[in-house]
């Protein structure tokens, strides 16, 4: 998609991030997110956003977790009319491996995707409404 930017999220941009987050919330796909942490993950810069035309239209919300050293995803996320155009990909390929994430088991074209990245299925995460596939892309 010509255009189309990746950048560290700023504390603006948190409520376009917000709003895709709020449209894609439910048990097959994201759980809520609260405000407060994607402004906390936007000032450590934890939080990419992919903008096209001035629209925040999809993110990926991270960690680097100290003690291995493993990128974890908490949340990625496309605009629904922006789907299907390699922009979680490009998302993905920005961040540094290995990565490791959970998605719930019921979404098979997220589990799907991951597979095809190149993830790994590592282990099962039983959530309090779901259970959650595990991968892991080194």
């Amino acid at each position: 998609m010509q255009g189309l930017k990746l950048r560290y999220a700023s504390v603006s941009d948190v409520d376009g991030v917000k709003k895709i987050a709020d449209k894609n919330s439910g048990a097959k796909k994201l759980g809520f997110i609260l405000r407060p942490a994607l402004v906390e993950n936007a000032k450590k810069k934890h939080l990419i956003v992919a903008e096209y035309n001035g629209e925040i239209i999809g993110f990926v919300n991270f960690n680097r977790r100290k003690k291995d050293n493993i990128t974890v995803v908490y949340e990625i996320c496309t605009s629904e009319n922006y789907r299907r155009q390699g922009i979680a990909t490009r998302l993905l390929r920005v961040l540094p491996p290995p990565i490791e994430l959970k998605c719930v088991r019921e979404n098979t074209t997220g589990c799907n995707f991951y597979l095809g990245f190149g993830f790994r299925p590592v282990g099962i995460f039983k959530g309090k409404k779901n259970i959650l596939n595990v991968y892991r892309y080194e």
